[in-house]
């Protein structure tokens, strides 16, 4: 299912091929997401085609209703969020660095699918009779929001993934564009993200959040000429 501002939604298939080296980010290299979609093992894609329903769905995804003339009539979400990775060196959590005094507070899982709806990976209009086609590889890497009082050491032993693990991901699809519509595809990174709470060197409270890349989605908006 994908859930998009608490709403529930079928997905579809979308073919995300991950492998990992490593690499270490900065902390200022990610991209809050503040939306979350999730996939069930079905692959079901969703398609919205009632006017109120898209509407809505315009609104909260900053979808334009019009384009050139052109109305919006239907939109589609696809979605997978398997990784495959070639290895796992993944420290198992909870477990502390010989670094004192941080202590771990809590860790929250708030669970896979984690994506910025205002920060699309690709945004392209097709206008028919054409062939939407994507092909990419791209990277991306595993990050925590902030390392006030912290280091990565201790995030990566506590999250259950390293921070600076680089990941590669491909990402295909192909839709026929018909005469008579245009179409808007926007693929979107998602991710797995948990919540730290924890007591710095310093002796202040803190929460970060750790983010590791756990697949795409895709967005298709079908337009009427």
């Amino acid at each position: 299912m994908i859930v998009i501002n608490g709403k529930k939604l079928a997905v579809g298939l979308l073919t995300v091929v991950l492998s990992m080296n490593l690499s270490i980010a900065s902390a200022a290299q990610i991209t809050k997401p503040t939306s979350k979609i999730t996939a069930n093992q079905n692959h079901q894609a969703q398609v919205i085609i009632n006017p109120a329903l898209i509407q809505q769905k315009a609104f909260e995804q900053n979808i334009p209703l019009y384009k050139d003339g052109a109305k919006l009539s239907k939109i589609e979400y696809e979605y997978v969020g398997n990784t495959t990775l070639v290895s796992d060196t993944s420290a198992k959590g909870p477990v502390l660095s010989a670094l004192q005094p941080v202590k771990i507070i809590d860790v929250r899982d708030k669970g896979f699918g984690w994506y910025n709806p205002n920060n699309p990976l690709y945004d392209h209009w097709f206008d028919g009779p054409d062939t939407a086609e994507y092909s990419e590889t791209r990277k991306s890497t595993a990050t925590a929001s902030h390392t006030f009082g912290i280091t990565s050491e201790i995030i990566s032993n506590n999250v259950g993934f390293t921070i600076g693990e680089e990941y590669s991901y491909t990402i295909k699809s192909t839709t026929p564009v018909p005469a008579d519509k245009k179409l808007n595809v926007r693929v979107f990174q998602v991710h797995h993200k948990k919540e730290l709470v924890y007591t710095g060197y310093d002796g202040k409270s803190y929460i970060l959040e750790a983010e590791k890349p756990n697949g795409s989605y895709i967005q298709k908006n079908w337009y009427n000429k």
